[in-house]
């Protein structure tokens, strides 16, 4: 996998082997980790994902953007009793890292095609960056960095290419949903925005670390 493709990965499964499933695995298991930044799947994200990607009628595909995010982690695994002093070491970090809250952009006008790491599937992407000439998510990444290395676990790609999937497009070849819930998005507006502007602006304000089927959302403190 290279590393813009690996920072695409899709939000990870459950439980690594050897826990079993349900509670035995929350005992015993190894979790899948990582760490992103949320993209709220609103209707001005759906309109630009669309054209980014050349398709007409890929508004109502239920798989279109869904859980989007970028990541701020490569993946990773950690056994149970690393999962709280882990998330609790994210927050020190970010702390001592001064992360404050940024605004993420998206752009529209910069779209790639990944890879999975097996090569059975891949995603359709979009560039992204921030509002302070990557001081944003540097911050959060260095922090990330810091208390993945007191776990003993590999730090970010050495070319942070901070990407968001928009589509499976191995998937999306396949079927396509006919219909979508309006309960789905995120509320922003009407969705036309025909303004020629491509790019998505992301108020962020959070990081969140998920390990199998948990979610923790660490909030970044404002500038005093």
């Amino acid at each position: 996998m290279t590393d813009a493709s690996a920072a695409l990965a899709p939000l990870p499964a459950p439980a690594l082997g050897g826990g079993g499933g349900g509670d035995d695995a929350d005992r015993k298991g190894r979790w899948h980790g990582l760490v992103y930044v949320e993209v709220p799947r609103t209707r001005r994200f759906l309109a630009v994902a669309a054209r980014a990607l050349g398709a007409r009628g890929d508004e109502d595909d239920r798989s279109l953007c869904r859980d989007a995010h970028v990541s701020v982690s490569r993946p990773f695994a950690l056994w149970h009793h690393e999962a709280d002093p882990f998330v609790a070491r994210v927050r020190q970090k970010l702390r001592n890292r001064g992360a404050r809250p940024f605004t993420a952009v998206v752009d529209g006008e910069e779209t790639r095609e990944m890879p999975s790491e097996d090569g059975t599937r891949s995603f359709a992407a979009l560039a992204a960056s921030d509002d302070e000439n990557g001081g944003g998510f540097a911050r959060v990444v260095d922090a990330v960095d810091d208390a993945l290395a007191a776990f003993g676990r590999p730090a970010y790609h050495a070319e942070r290419a901070y990407h968001v999937s928009v589509a499976e497009t191995t998937a999306r070849s396949r079927s396509r949903s006919r219909s979508r819930s309006r309960d789905s998005l995120d509320s922003d507006g009407p969705s036309d925005d025909s303004d020629g502007d491509d790019r998505v602006y992301v108020p962020v304000d959070a990081v969140v670390v998920k390990y199998g089927h948990h979610r923790v959302v660490i909030p970044l403190a404002a500038a005093p």
